[in-house]
């Protein structure tokens, strides 16, 4: 990982951690709505691939001690601020919030991975986010989501 080029370390890699982890929260969610709640297969294992694969270019960007070591859940400003969210209406609803979700998140990584990282890794990244896009119609389609 390169220097970045202006303060604030510790804070923008805190930002990729929290956002590693929320990318990957919300694939794993929706895998696992993909597989329990409509049994596909094909599409549970794309996004399985999808999440994979945002944890292997993250370590190009920061190794994982890295992102781990600068959290500071106890007094992150942030934290305990929103709401619990709104209810999901059914899995349907649950599976789309945490596309949308992912699909944040990995615009997140990729603006931060931009101040930290080599060009690859930030086309990387972008690639992942558009493969998420398409994921995202498709699942819609084929799941009937709104």
């Amino acid at each position: 990982m390169a220097s970045p080029r202006a303060g604030g370390s510790q804070g923008l890699l805190r930002m990729l951690d929290a956002n590693l982890n929320r990318a990957s929260e919300g694939l794993r969610v929706a895998e696992d709505v993909l597989r329990f709640g409509y049994a596909n297969g094909q599409l549970s294992g794309e996004t399985r691939r999808l999440r994979h694969d945002v944890g292997k270019v993250m370590l190009r960007v920061a190794p994982r001690g890295s992102l781990v070591a600068a959290r500071d859940s106890r007094r992150d400003v942030g934290a305990g601020r929103w709401q619990a969210g709104r209810p999901r209406r059914g899995v349907g609803d649950l599976l789309a919030a945490n596309l949308r979700r992912a699909g944040e998140s990995l615009g997140v990584l990729e603006e931060g991975a931009r101040v930290v990282a080599a060009p690859a890794c930030c086309r990387s990244l972008q690639a992942l986010r558009y493969r998420l896009y398409d994921l995202e119609r498709r699942v819609t389609s084929a799941c009937r989501v709104r």
